[in-house]
């Protein structure tokens, strides 16, 4: 432990920026301490992004119900920055194993908060996520021209999953 944290002038400092977001993280977990309401009682420049990343992934391995509430309130509430809503869906697009509420919450996206969804999906890199938005995505295609806003995000989209199912991308491809 000595190598991990020294304790100088009344402060304790850790060794690394990783380990504190860690103990942060584990501590507001055991003690049902709410990680929005700290995000939003911070001053959310991009020093905080390390520390959102590792809760939320924190959360999602050990206590799955505070995930899904700490999640939905980080993507919903208006006292949360933008880039941080950002770093809440890079955790998310990048699980490889899908839980069913993830789902859920991702596809609400595209009826209350488009350009979440459309980020989101320029995102995904696993195989299931592919699968579990490729319907949507089915449903919108067809109406989009290179010049709608969300285009490039679809683009990126197929471009990030066509190595897993070529067919599937090139037939969404044909229905723009």
């Amino acid at each position: 432990i000595q190598d991990l944290i020294s304790y100088k002038n009344n402060k304790i400092h850790f060794f690394h920026q990783s380990f504190y977001d860690y103990v942060l993280a584990r501590y507001y977990t055991e003690n049902s301490i709410s990680i929005t309401k700290y995000i939003i009682s911070m001053h959310q420049g991009l020093f905080l992004r390390s520390t959102t990343k590792i809760m939320v992934d924190y959360l999602r391995g050990h206590d799955i119900r505070a995930y899904k509430t700490e999640v939905s309130s980080l993507l919903t509430s208006t006292n949360i920055r933008l880039h941080l809503k950002l770093l809440v869906l890079d955790v998310i697009a990048s699980q490889e194993k899908v839980i069913p509420w993830e789902k859920k919450a991702i596809g609400e996206l595209i009826n209350n908060q488009k350009e979440l969804f459309f980020y989101f999906i320029s995102r995904i890199h696993s195989v299931q996520w592919f699968e579990n938005v490729k319907y949507i995505i089915n449903d919108y295609i067809h109406s989009f021209y290179i010049s709608n806003k969300f285009y490039s995000y679809i683009m990126s989209f197929l471009i990030n999953c066509v190595k897993h199912n070529t067919e599937t991308a090139f037939s969404i491809i044909d229905n723009i």
